[in-house]
């Protein structure tokens, strides 16, 4: 997941499901309660958390330490963030 720039994406490739439940990236699914890792170019960090909240515009994750954290959805289709599964922690 340490891609150092992620591409934009197609029209359409970033969706949330109509009960706001499931982000739909490409052809991944990530539904509340998924351990995401959240890439920025602009800062070049990896973050991980739970996927909490799902609107229209943002995903809000919550990190272990409990801190909130959240991306708006537009910079995820214009490629400025990237997202992907957690491994499990017996696969770290």
């Amino acid at each position: 997941m340490h891609r150092t720039k992620p591409r934009p994406l197609p029209a359409g490739a970033v969706a949330v499901s109509d009960d706001y439940g499931a982000l739909k990236v490409g052809d991944e699914l990530f539904g509340l309660g998924d351990t995401l890792l959240v890439f920025s170019t602009l800062s070049q960090e990896t973050l991980q958390g739970v996927l909490v909240v799902l609107t229209d515009k943002e995903a809000v994750l919550r990190a272990a330490t409990g801190q909130r954290f959240s991306f708006q959805l537009p910079l995820l289709q214009a490629g400025r963030v990237a997202v992907s599964r957690a491994a499990p922690k017996n696969q770290q």
